[in-house]
């Protein structure tokens, strides 16, 4: 009867599972849609130049990210569902920390920018303005209370309409020829609206109203976090540092050129963070409930994001030319040899994740700091020597390598993250686990 209990359970929590994955890979597919349609419109629209400034704001922002979130996510979904009783306060706790990071963040932010580029008026108005979501970023605590309670669906519906909305904002744009300036406000404008629909849907016994501020808890968050925090800035610098460099160095059509093949390469990253979101809360419990259970679990994890990225990269490799010209055009056909290049990047990304969930569960954060810190020095070392000598084809190959450096061969030097090193090679042997 016990045998028979169980099972139910572990088949309704594999039910939720396939529910919220369901949900989550609705949002991203409707996102990559339109983003492929109207996102590449308006680089058509812009033209490398204007692109470029754009996208240089938005990887300057995303470097103050990890600051204005403070780590708190993962951990916030994990201390909920280990002490669901004192959910109002750690929620309370996770959004007033968020808010006053977020500030922080946003001047720290303009501060940079403005000294950096003192005399480029256009480029540190950007950033001012897509700066608003490290602000806005604290309401994305009702996001992860849904994901917490294996329900996206309300956070998927709210920021999915939000997206849509401005995408059809941009469309408008485009018809009525307007300068780069209205592209860079709809970034801003996305955010305040999908921040007001988060509020408006979580009308639930947690809504904002009902959190707390405790002390207690916060300090709890932040002592988990702050590896994460670090971790995260480590992430950031050497996913959207590239950028930069490339900004500094060669200029704004580099920039527009060698985004749009990220742009590409990355709209398939969706994959591993969706799965893990889902799967995350299920490998907590299965920790405590059946350690065999949840090795096995664990391994299959590892298979599944190995060999989806294998596939991935190989089919853009092989059409890379053929993607470039039937999104792009001929003003940005140097992009195909990035994205060639790129593309094998997400191996490591799917490696990366899989293996980031198991350092949360066995509270291992500060090797994940460790790994990133390793991955970030590697490819700010590799941009500052592959850049003038290969341009923008050197900085793909720099970021290639960082990510192999900080998602899988890091993990070998700690004695203690090595099993997640071995998981990570075995996972290319799928027909191990098929015996």
């Amino acid at each position: 009867m016990i045998s028979k209990i169980r099972k139910l359970r572990e088949r309704t929590g594999l039910i939720k599972i396939f529910y919220n994955i369901g949900w989550q890979f609705f949002d991203k597919v409707i996102r990559m849609a339109l983003s492929l349609i109207v996102g590449i419109w308006v680089a058509r629209y812009l033209g490398p130049s204007n692109f470029g400034i754009l996208n240089y704001g938005i990887a300057f922002i995303a470097l103050f990210m990890p600051f204005s979130t403070a780590g708190l996510d993962t951990v916030l979904v994990r201390e909920i569902i280990k002490n669901p009783s004192d959910t109002k306060y750690l929620l309370g706790a996770s959004f007033y920390l968020k808010i006053i990071f977020g500030i922080t963040s946003y001047i720290l932010s303009i501060t940079i920018s403005y000294l950096l580029n003192p005399d480029n008026y256009l480029e540190n108005l950007t950033v001012a303005i897509l700066g608003i979501g490290l602000i806005t970023q604290a309401f994305d605590t009702i996001e992860y209370y849904l994901q917490s309670k294996l329900n996206v669906k309300l956070s998927v519906i709210a920021k999915t309409s939000a997206f849509i909305l401005v995408a059809g904002l941009r469309v408008v744009f485009i018809l009525n020829e307007s300068p780069l300036i209205y592209f860079i406000c709809a970034g801003a404008i996305e955010l305040l609206i999908a921040t007001l629909f988060l509020v408006i849907i979580n009308r639930g016994p947690y809504n904002i109203s009902t959190w707390k501020w405790s002390s207690i808890h916060g300090s709890k968050l932040l002592k988990d976090s702050w590896p994460l925090i670090l971790s995260s800035f480590a992430i950031m610098i050497y996913m959207r540092i590239d950028q930069i460099m490339i900004n500094q160095m060669l200029g704004n059509s580099s920039v527009g050129i060698y985004s749009a093949a990220v742009r590409v390469s990355e709209v398939f990253y969706f994959i591993p963070m969706t799965i893990s979101n889902s799967i995350f809360p299920k490998l907590v419990q299965l920790k405590n409930a059946s350690k065999e259970l949840f090795a096995k679990r664990l391994s299959q994890f590892f298979i599944l994001m190995t060999w989806v990225s294998i596939c991935i990269a190989l089919s853009v490799t092989v059409f890379a030319d053929n993607i470039i010209a039937i999104l792009y055009g001929p003003n940005f056909s140097e992009s195909a040899k990035i994205l060639s290049i790129q593309t094998w990047a997400g191996i490591f990304v799917f490696l990366g994740v899989a293996g980031g969930q198991y350092l949360m569960i066995e509270n291992l954060t500060k090797y994940a700091f460790y790994q990133t810190v390793t991955g970030a020095v590697v490819n700010v070392g590799l941009n500052l020597i592959l850049i003038p000598a290969y341009g923008i084809i050197g900085s793909s190959i720099a970021t290639v390598i960082a990510y192999s450096c900080s998602a899988v061969f890091s993990n070998a030097f700690f004695s203690k993250t090595r099993i997640v090193f071995f998981m990570q090679l075995n996972s290319f042997n799928f027909l191990k686990y098929l015996k």
